[in-house]
């Protein structure tokens, strides 16, 4: 049995033709992608917690206070790293938007120029 587990799927999708398609498509993977991580994270933090457990059963005292202080300092970068990426994930659908809003106005400018 391996504890080792991919992060995300491999998955071909097909570019649609119209870019305002295409950035609402990789917002939508990139927003389901963060799900899936969350999610991960979870079971990462289910895996501490055993880890902890095992910590405990240690019988020197110096062993425990190290893989104490790894044990911390992974959650809290585990803690920090899932804030900002929800941050940064829940930004998405704002420049979503102005990507199309900017994607029409470059259409219309150039259907301008053309007429």
């Amino acid at each position: 049995m391996t504890n080792v587990f991919p992060l995300f799927e491999q998955v071909t999708i097909e570019s649609p033709a119209d870019p305002r398609t295409r950035v609402t498509t990789a917002v939508t993977v990139i927003m389901a992608s963060n799900a899936r991580l969350e999610r991960r994270i979870k079971d990462l933090s289910m895996h501490l917690d055993v880890i902890d457990h095992v910590i405990e059963v240690l019988g020197e005292a110096g062993m425990q206070k190290g893989l104490r202080q790894l044990s911390k300092n992974i959650r809290e970068a585990l803690v920090h790293a899932s804030r900002e990426l929800s941050e940064n994930v829940s930004m998405l659908p704002a420049l979503r938007n102005d990507v199309i809003n900017e994607l029409s106005l470059v259409g219309r400018n150039s259907n301008y120029a053309g007429s």
